[in-house]
């Protein structure tokens, strides 16, 4: 009867413990089954909303070009277009909505380095922009390009190179180039590239420069001027002539020209897309639109 008793005993044990073991199995396939579906319904979010900021970016890229094509280039109210009532075209950054952010530079408000042949002015960028030796940056960007062997003063034609095919003796091609020229000292190519334009420049535009740059046209009390009008949408081209004394000429002018270079920010949800480009929009021209370089 006893040995019967345990039996029954050691019979329940051992079935109470197949119950608990699977009821334990069952709840880890349970978790595992909620995590995967949990991994999988997030993996489908993020891949809508990198969708979704695919339309969008392509959305905010063909509204900003429209409206470039269509619309004077400066602050106005336009019903359709609400680009056209916040854009700026000095760099400061601006948005339309809660996904989208705008920044827009004039490269006529750069330090033009297409062709560049005056040392002296291109030194006196670079010095506003913290190179440490902008003599030597300012020559070597200028033998750079030349088609000559003439060694400006503080530059390097080919035999200051210890790589062929240096220097090119051809316009900049593409930005990174800038790195391998002579007196970049103390700063990478992507330092001075905001400040700098290697596209072809029709004329110079002081009152759409960088802050940094605007101390190369004026004095300090009018930089500061300058940035408050413009802050504030109020800083008009005979404003800016009547307090600043520049006036326009064949090569200087006031107005926002079509040689851009931008960057559009788009969000959606946790997905972040950045497009940069650089492009000339002529409206009037055979080619309306010239695209030099577009990164995504």
């Amino acid at each position: 009867m006893n040995r019967d008793v345990h039996y029954i005993h050691r019979q329940r044990g051992m079935a109470l413990f197949q119950v608990l073991l699977l009821t334990a199995v069952i709840a880890v396939l349970a978790i595992q089954f909620t995590q995967t579906a949990k991994n999988q319904v997030s993996i489908a979010s993020t891949l809508g909303n990198r969708v979704q900021a695919g339309v969008d970016m392509r959305t905010a890229e063909s509204q900003l070009l429209f409206a470039l094509l269509t619309e004077q280039r400066y602050q106005h109210n336009a019903e359709s277009l609400p680009i056209v009532n916040q854009w700026n075209f000095y760099g400061k950054p601006f948005s339309v909505n809660e996904k989208v952010e705008y920044v827009i530079q004039d490269q006529n408000g750069l330090i033009g380095l297409f062709r560049a042949k005056d040392t002296s002015l291109l030194a006196s960028g670079f010095g506003a922009i913290g190179v440490q030796q902008p003599q030597t940056l300012a020559a070597g960007i200028i033998d750079w390009q030349d088609a000559d062997s003439n060694i400006n003063l503080g530059g390097a034609e080919q035999g200051q190179y210890a790589s062929p095919g240096k220097p090119s003796n051809f316009p900049f091609q593409t930005y990174q180039e800038i790195a391998h020229v002579n007196g970049l000292f103390g700063k990478n190519w992507y330092d001075i590239r905001p400040f700098v334009s290697i596209r072809p420049q029709t004329y110079i535009n002081p009152k759409l420069a960088p802050k940094e740059l605007l101390a190369l046209h004026l004095p300090a009390e009018q930089v500061a001027k300058v940035v408050e009008l413009r802050e504030n949408n109020q800083l008009t081209d005979s404003f800016f002539s009547s307090l600043t004394g520049l006036t326009t000429d064949e090569g200087v002018f006031f107005s926002a020209s079509g040689l851009l270079r931008v960057s559009i920010k788009v969000k959606s949800d946790d997905v972040v897309f950045t497009n940069k480009l650089e492009f000339k929009v002529q409206p009037y021209d055979r080619h309306p639109f010239i695209e030099y370089e577009k990164t995504i």
